[in-house]
């Protein structure tokens, strides 16, 4: 993995079956909650990004590879800039929203 210093290179998730894969899950919620934004900003509820992460790990799973979720975890250095600009757009979306 890049932010673990070493070598990358694509392969398939076949290739790890039997292994285990730690997995951010606060990655994949927030990926996940763009399916659903409108919703949990309104306070009308969703699971929706919920399911998002669930089909991700029946994937995992399928192919072999038992997942561990992290969902909080110590900040990584290599996503020092992508936290920040998540944290930027959810200010500047906050604002639209209450200015509507």
């Amino acid at each position: 993995l890049p932010a673990g210093g070493g070598e990358s290179r694509d392969r398939h998730i076949r290739e790890f079956s039997g292994q285990r894969a730690a997995v951010d899950a606060n990655g994949w919620l927030h990926t996940g909650v763009t399916t659903c934004a409108v919703e949990l900003a309104t306070g009308t509820g969703s699971r929706k990004h919920i399911d998002f992460c669930l089909r991700r790990v029946a994937m995992l799973k399928q192919c072999g590879v038992e997942p561990v979720m992290i969902f909080d975890g110590e900040a990584i250095p290599a996503k020092r800039a992508t936290n920040e600009e998540r944290a930027r757009r959810r200010r500047q979306k906050r604002c639209e929203g209450d200015a509507r």
